[in-house]
């Protein structure tokens, strides 16, 4: 299980000595959970929503606030041309154009803590749902589903051209910088289900948190929020920097 933080400032720190009212006194909290008689109830969950970005102009990792959609925090990138980043619940992602490889990131440093070939060259997107984590790799334009513990390729399907790929924590899309097209896709065969046109004229990036999706657009220099059913804008901000390459998140 996911270890409890609390953001205090930019940071993510471990609480100490949480209690909850159980009625009639202040119980100390076990792994989420009170004692309310004989019984043990949920007071919170371990899982934390967070969001991140990269840039393929400053070669930089973001941490953003998914409320106004800003960097909160910045750090070298692992590789030379970041070019996708995105989480499943409680674990971070992402790949590099330039070293053809995937990556696991550390959540709190944005470091790399382990390190893997791509599927292939040129490696462009990557993302997740709940527990299922996909890649794109534009050298031989396929969507893929990995492994999680080995980041090697379960099922490699061709698509029409996609820049990036990351989900919510149930859904699956993609993103097309070259047709200026957002999809949802099937997780399990990996065709398109949905397209819609992009908010913008070159679309980079595309992934979430638990319900909330979230792209990014390279012209525009953008970051949006939209919405998962009908893939229209919702909000939009100036992106953390020009050449925004991908945007992703831990879900719940």
């Amino acid at each position: 299980m996911a270890q409890l933080k609390t953001r205090v400032g930019t940071e993510w720190v471990i609480p100490s000595n949480i209690k909850a009212w159980d009625g009639t006194q202040w119980v100390p909290e076990r792994m989420g959970r009170i004692r309310v008689g004989a019984e043990w109830v949920e007071i919170m969950s371990y899982g934390i929503e967070r969001l991140y970005a990269c840039d393929d102009n400053l070669n930089q990792n973001y941490e953003l606030n998914p409320d106004t959609i800003v960097a909160i925090k910045t750090v070298s990138s692992q590789g030379v041309l970041p070019s996708g980043i995105g989480g499943i619940k409680e674990r971070l992602f992402a790949c590099d154009y330039d070293t053809d490889k995937n990556y696991e990131l550390n959540p709190d440093t944005l470091t790399a803590i382990k390190t893997v070939n791509a599927q292939g060259y040129s490696p462009q997107g990557i993302g997740g749902m709940g527990a299922r984590l996909y890649a794109f790799n534009r050298a031989d334009y396929k969507n893929y589903e990995l492994n999680l513990d080995t980041l090697a390729s379960i099922r490699g399907v061709g698509t029409t051209g996609t820049r990036d790929i990351g989900g919510i924590a149930t859904r699956l899309f993609g993103c097309n910088s070259n047709d200026d097209k957002n999809y949802e896709y099937n997780s399990d065969t990996l065709a398109e289900i949905k397209t819609v046109n992009s908010p913008s004229a070159k679309p980079t990036g595309i992934g979430g948190l638990n319900s909330r999706l979230f792209s990014c657009d390279s012209e525009a220099e953008k970051n949006y929020e939209l919405n998962p059913g009908t893939l229209v804008v919702i909000s939009s901000v100036a992106s953390q920097s020009i050449l925004p390459a991908g945007i992703g998140g831990l879900k719940k």
